[in-house]
């Protein structure tokens, strides 16, 4: 295993150098010892302007590595991400993607490989994947996040906010030049969750939409809907997902009315990718929450996070099976006591690599299936460290994902597996 990208990246000390301070010598010692370092704390300005690495995303076919790089520009008030590219040769160094020119997040490679989607100025682009040819592909009032390329390479999943009465983005539109026209700024709450956390519900919603990759008429896939994906306040886009086949999405939503205040009730849909139906429920016999799907290669089977206890955010996350043909659940390890917190299975279906956390360390690990039961688990990175984001080539045969510590800010590690 070797790291990656760590010195050019991210190069910070927990404990700086004073200006003007020098070791004392002491009086007794009969040669002179090694001077001492005096520093001083750490402050907020230099935690804040520590580049924050993250979201690395591996190539399907192993070779180079996407990553984000976070600045932060205290005087101005303001965080630019970059994203960049390294070949895994050990001889090349990092570039900017797209290009220098470009601020670029949530990068993604297409499944076959050709080309990267990602977000950038708040709408989704796409570009080849040596960063020519870049193009925008929406203009939405909502923007555009969340880039989940469709199996075969020709659409793209994402989210945008929008007014939940509007059939169309010139609605959306002229309901935001209302409210900003408006001289009348008081924040008018109609239901009991008018706040989560510390973000205010703008009268929008988060919608699931498919754009072709190579341009065209976005659709919006839950039209009309007064629910979102991804579940806020801190859903992303592992919260939906594509059917091997391309021909339907799954993805997570709360649609419990007036008592979403209360209620930790997310449930599962299905919906068809070309909009020919409105999104159905599949989890709906469930009072906890059930969310981030992935799709089993065969198809036949959807795994998602499970809480059995409604109402208890702490509940463990189980790792549930939907049958797509008998349309029930059982859970898949029932004997895993740590929460399921990512989950990818092998093309063969006789490996399930797990992300999880243990005595507060972030793991992964790797089941073997087989005959309904799973031996295991082994840990696949050993580390006293988190190791988190994790990206496999499409072989599996190679990792790259993020390790931290307390004492280390985030590093991208790539390594192959045996």
């Amino acid at each position: 295993m070797r790291r990656l990208l760590a010195t050019p990246l991210v190069a910070c000390a927990l404990v700086l150098p004073a200006a003007g301070c020098s070791a004392q010598r002491p009086a007794a010692a009969a040669t002179a010892p090694a001077p001492a370092v005096v520093g001083r704390p750490i402050t907020f300005d230099d935690f804040a302007t520590i580049p924050l690495v993250s979201d690395p995303q591996l190539s399907p076919d192993g070779s180079r590595v996407l990553y984000a790089v976070r600045t932060t520009d205290i005087d101005a008030n303001r965080r630019t991400t970059r994203t960049f590219v390294v070949a895994l040769d050990g001889r090349s160094t990092p570039t900017q993607f797209p290009d220098a020119q470009t601020n670029a997040s949530e990068a993604r490679w297409s499944p076959d490989g050709t080309r990267v989607a990602f977000a950038s100025g708040g709408q989704l682009w796409v570009a080849d994947a040596s960063g020519a040819n870049k193009r925008q592909l929406t203009t939405l009032n909502g923007g555009a996040t969340g880039p989940v390329w469709a199996p075969t390479s020709d659409r793209i999943a994402f989210t945008s906010g929008v007014y939940p009465d509007c059939k169309d983005d010139a609605c959306n539109v002229g309901q935001d030049s209302v409210r900003n026209a408006s001289k009348v700024k008081a924040f008018i709450a109609d239901n009991l969750l008018y706040r989560h956390w510390t973000q205010y519900d703008p009268g929008t919603r988060s919608h699931l939409y498919v754009v072709p990759a190579s341009g065209g008429a976005v659709r919006d896939l839950m039209p009309g809907a007064v629910f979102e994906t991804p579940v806020g306040p801190f859903g992303g886009s592992e919260q939906y997902a594509w059917s091997p086949d391309g021909r339907e999405l799954a993805f997570s939503a709360k649609d419990q009315a007036r008592a979403s205040a209360w209620t930790t009730d997310v449930n599962l849909y299905l919906v068809p990718a070309d909009g020919s139906g409105a999104p159905a429920v599949v989890t709906a016999g469930n009072a906890g929450a059930d969310q981030n799907p992935v799709y089993t290669p065969d198809g036949r089977y959807i795994a998602y996070q499970s809480q059995a206890r409604g109402g208890y955010e702490s509940d463990r996350w189980r790792i549930m099976l939907f049958d797509r043909s008998a349309r029930t659940s059982r859970e898949l390890l029932p004997s895993f006591d740590r929460n399921a917190d990512a989950y990818l299975f092998a093309p063969d279906m006789r490996t399930l690599y797990v992300a999880a956390q243990d005595r507060g360390r972030d793991k992964l690990y790797r089941f073997t299936l087989g005959s309904g039961l799973a031996a295991g688990p082994a840990q696949v990175v050993v580390s006293d460290w988190n190791n988190t984001a994790f990206s496999f080539s499409r072989d599996l045969r190679t990792l790259a994902w993020s390790r931290d510590a307390g004492h280390r800010p985030p590093e991208v590690y790539v390594s192959r597996l045996t």
